[in-house]
């Protein structure tokens, strides 16, 4: 997957070609499968896992929906683990899967969301989408940035 071009979002993506550069990779991140529950639950742990970052209809991957089994195992698993379930909709979003955001089809809300491409019209714009209890733990500017590209 790919999640962007940041230290963090090309270490969480996966992908050696986007890493190559940004090294060393911070640490404690790892890939599990797309579409495979069990390759996450061999990953997932109460102590070490802070969330999960999956994007519902992946992009780059080859435009490929998630099962809806999986999503929902996904669900599951982070609230068992007390994780944060975060989707990354800058693909997906803004009505591209016949919904405003592909969650939506699958009745699986996240803890955060990020949207972009779509949100903009052609600018550069992006946002994050949170449920009211992550929101509640961001102080005053925590959450934003000066970069405007």
């Amino acid at each position: 997957s790919f999640h962007g071009r940041t230290l963090f979002t090309v270490s969480v993506g996966g992908q050696p070609k986007y890493l190559e550069g940004f090294e060393p990779a911070p640490g404690g991140i790892h890939h599990a499968e797309f579409n495979n529950l069990d390759s996450v639950k061999a990953l997932i742990s109460k102590e070490k896992t802070c969330a999960v970052v999956v994007e519902p209809v992946q992009g780059e991957g080859g435009v490929m929906p998630a099962d809806p089994e999986f999503l929902q195992g996904l669900r599951e698993l982070c609230d068992e683990h007390n994780a944060l379930l975060v989707f990354d909709e800058v693909q997906s979003g803004v009505g591209r899967t016949g919904y405003l955001y592909a969650y939506e089809m699958y009745g699986v809300t996240p803890d955060i969301l990020s949207s972009a491409k779509g949100l903009g019209g052609g600018f550069p714009v992006a946002a994050m989408l949170t449920t009211a209890k992550v929101a509640a733990s961001l102080g005053v500017g925590t959450h934003g940035s000066t970069y405007g590209g």
